[in-house]
């Protein structure tokens, strides 16, 4: 039983001492120096060739949580290189650091804006029942963003409604407006004028309320 005992935990030892140099980060390199040219689909289409041979390109090597790198460039005359640094091979590190976002090797999230002025007419309902519509028309309003774009948006329409709307601004005094039918901005006028004004579309940007029909 004890040559038993002592080879299993030798088994054990040599198991931890491969996954202690597997994480190694120190380690972690490609095997070959074209991983660029197969994309980063190859990571996830090919995923065992790719951990093979392009471990650090796929970013599989496995290290300390880091912040992600922004889908942004860091020089602002990326163009000034022309497209033809984005696949030659030699350069594959240099764009990454400089004109990822120019070479397309990330993806940027979309503006978070309304490219419709009328979103809250659709109500909240128009984010689920018809999300790829509300995504791409109605990203701001059903709140579609990242978490920094929210911040940034709702500080920025914060500080824009605070400056530009003397007297009593055209806003919802309730959050949640949208949850109503709209029948209630006309059965409930008196109480839409105080509550949901700006949902109900009866006030102008100045603050004026708009002649009932």
């Amino acid at each position: 039983m004890i040559p038993f005992i002592v080879l299993f935990v030798t088994c054990l030892v040599a198991v931890g001492q491969l996954n202690a140099q597997t994480l190694d980060v120190s380690v972690c390199r490609d095997k070959i120096d074209n991983c660029s040219q197969y994309g980063r689909s190859a990571c996830t289409n090919y995923e065992p060739w790719a951990r093979d041979n392009c471990l650090a390109y796929c970013g599989f090597c496995v290290g300390p949580p880091t912040t992600p790198v922004p889908c942004a460039d860091k020089l602002d005359d990326c163009q000034s290189f022309g497209k033809q640094v984005c696949t030659d091979p030699k350069y594959a590190p240099w764009v990454l650091a400089n004109c990822r976002y120019f070479c397309r090797q990330c993806t940027a999230p979309p503006a978070c804006v309304n490219k419709l002025d009328n979103c809250p007419r659709y109500g909240q309902k128009a984010c689920t029942n018809f999300k790829p519509w509300a995504q791409d028309n109605c990203r701001y309003y059903c709140r579609f963003c990242t978490p920094e774009q929210l911040l940034a948006a709702d500080s920025k329409t914060t500080t824009t409604t605070t400056i530009a709307t003397p007297g009593i601004p055209c806003v919802d005094k309730l959050p949640h407006c949208d949850v109503y039918d709209d029948a209630m901005c006309t059965t409930y006028r008196p109480w839409a004028e105080e509550n949901c004004r700006a949902y109900c579309l009866i006030c102008t940007p100045s603050g004026e309320l708009v002649a009932e029909l």
